[in-house]
């Protein structure tokens, strides 16, 4: 099965012996096969999306025999209603959670090797790393 005007294959053209449940699709190369089609005289039903219907008639099955059809099908337009898309503005906010360390004055003048100094005890707290070479920290993960 091809396209009447490019003469390009047509792939999933379903090809169905009329009075009968027997049928096929084509490949990708636009042919098909049949098994088991009963002797005698057949139309053969044609049909792709997006082109015309068309009926292949009298088609002679044999005994032993192999029976080619070729049909070129004429593209035809899908008249189809409009389609809109609408959609709101999404504005939720995650939330992200905070670490939070609260130190009194007695933790920061008993902590270890603080010295009394409060960069020392802030740096050793989780999450928070200290920029070597200056007193300014950084929160770990940040730029």
């Amino acid at each position: 099965m091809r396209d009447s005007i490019s003469h390009k294959p047509l792939p999933l053209a379903s090809i169905i012996i009329l009075g009968t449940s027997i049928g096929a699709a084509t490949d990708e190369e636009g042919r098909f096969t049949i098994e088991s089609v009963p002797l005698g005289s057949h139309d053969v039903l044609v049909i792709a999306l997006g082109y015309d219907t068309v009926i292949v008639r009298s088609v002679i099955v044999t005994p032993g025999g192999r029976r080619s059809i070729r049909a070129a099908l004429l593209e035809h337009e899908i008249a189809m209603a409009g389609v809109t898309v609408t959609g709101d503005k999404v504005t939720e906010t995650r939330e992200m959670p905070l670490s939070l360390h609260a130190l009194s004055l007695q933790q920061i003048r008993h902590d270890a090797g603080s010295l009394d100094d409060i960069a020392r005890v802030v740096a050793n707290l989780p999450g928070v790393a200290q920029v070597y070479g200056t007193i300014k920290l950084a929160p770990r993960g940040s730029a």
